[in-house]
């Protein structure tokens, strides 16, 4: 019997990953059954060189289930992902299959070329800074996981120009564009062993902890590098009764929240909310917790 990951009830609704609305169509049937002969012959049969096409269609619109828990709106896809595929996934594919035609390698050149700041990380920003219990200042150690652009720590470079932020991201191609920032790319994933323990002021996790495969063993890894009383600010797609209400393409999530669902998994890692919002027009839910 499944349980739920965030409140362990074993109330769940089963919903298709991709086809919400359980929709017949050719494409949906021929990436359906594509993915199940793929998948018998990539994990069963051993067809090692299927991987990235299994890798592929596993977060195409497909039949396999999405198990979304009645009691506090956690929702899991049920794949057999590892941390490997994911590695191999984001390094090799993720870029491509989301249609960017742009040269991975010149994608740090258009960044730093680029002075406007997306407003989404301008929104985040005033966020986190618009809080009485966080007092930012130069000193503070920060880390940005799974940063890509790194619109928080460049925020925060602008506002504390002596600070370092850390980056951990799995693309390398970034390398140059955060050493031109003055951040240092610490590892490519996350946990490393090269994260220290109580070392962080405060860390920035947006659009991130829906992609992991254990979230509560991540928030775990998150609390034990944050400094005690410090902050971790997240945001992740908000996944309420109406999400689940529309043709959505899911890929490549693989945990959805509610409101409900994130405060109790934060609260279970030993974190305090000091503010949460959501925004169900924009479809997101932004957290700013702190470390007990």
């Amino acid at each position: 019997m499944h349980h739920c990951l965030v409140c362990a009830s074993s109330d769940f609704k089963i919903t298709r990953y991709g086809n919400h609305l359980n929709k017949v169509r050719p494409r949906f049937l021929f990436l359906s059954y594509g993915f199940k002969i793929v998948d018998f012959l990539y994990r069963k049969v051993g067809l090692s060189f299927l991987k990235k096409t299994w890798l592929r269609l596993v977060f195409c619109r497909n039949s396999a289930p999405v198990l979304c828990c009645n009691a506090c709106g956690f929702a899991r896809y049920e794949t057999s992902l590892n941390e490997h595929d994911l590695s191999t996934y984001y390094n090799e594919l993720y870029h491509l299959i989301r249609g960017r035609k742009t040269r991975l390698d010149q994608l740090a050149h258009l960044a730093l070329s680029n002075t406007d700041m997306p407003q989404r990380c301008i929104d985040q920003w005033q966020f986190i800074t618009q809080h009485s219990q966080l007092s930012l200042t130069e000193d503070w150690s920060s880390l940005e996981i799974g940063a890509g652009y790194a619109g928080l720590s460049r925020l925060l470079k602008t506002q504390f120009p002596k600070s370092s932020p850390q980056i951990i991201d799995p693309n390398t191609v970034w390398k140059t564009y955060y050493r031109a920032l003055g951040f240092h790319q610490i590892a490519d994933s996350f946990p490393s062993a090269l994260l220290k323990k109580s070392s962080y002021d405060i860390v920035f996790l947006s659009h991130v902890l829906e992609h992991v495969i254990d979230p509560y063993t991540f928030l775990q890894e998150i609390k034990s590098i944050l400094i005690e009383k410090r902050f971790l600010f997240l945001e992740v797609p908000l996944c309420d009764t109406d999400y689940w209400n529309q043709d959505k393409i899911d890929g490549p999530h693989l945990s959805f929240f509610t409101e409900k669902s994130l405060i109790s998994l934060l609260q279970s890692q030993g974190f305090t909310f000091c503010s949460i919002y959501s925004d169900p027009s924009q479809g997101f839910l932004r957290a700013l917790a702190q470390s007990n």
